[in-house]
């Protein structure tokens, strides 16, 4: 990857969160001027690890989980 090749760019806010002392934000989009972005989260069916996949739902939808999950910018949909 060539670095210095742009002078700015569109990233998710939850993305440049993690870049911070990278990144400067010099403008944010209103929420109702785009699409609300959505991850979704399920199991896979067939999964060789379905216990473990539900496990992990069950924290990231937990408190703590959602903590967490808000601390790096992201919202719940509950």
């Amino acid at each position: 990857m060539i670095k210095n090749e742009v002078d700015a760019g569109v990233v998710y806010a939850t993305d440049a969160a993690v870049q911070t002392n990278k990144i400067k934000i010099v403008a944010i989009a209103p929420s109702g001027s785009h699409s609300p972005v959505v991850y979704p989260v399920a199991v896979v069916r067939g999964s060789k690890n379905e216990a473990m996949a539900k496990a992990f739902i069950t924290m990231l939808t937990a408190d703590e989980g959602l903590r967490i999950l808000k601390k790096y910018g992201f919202e719940s949909a509950r």
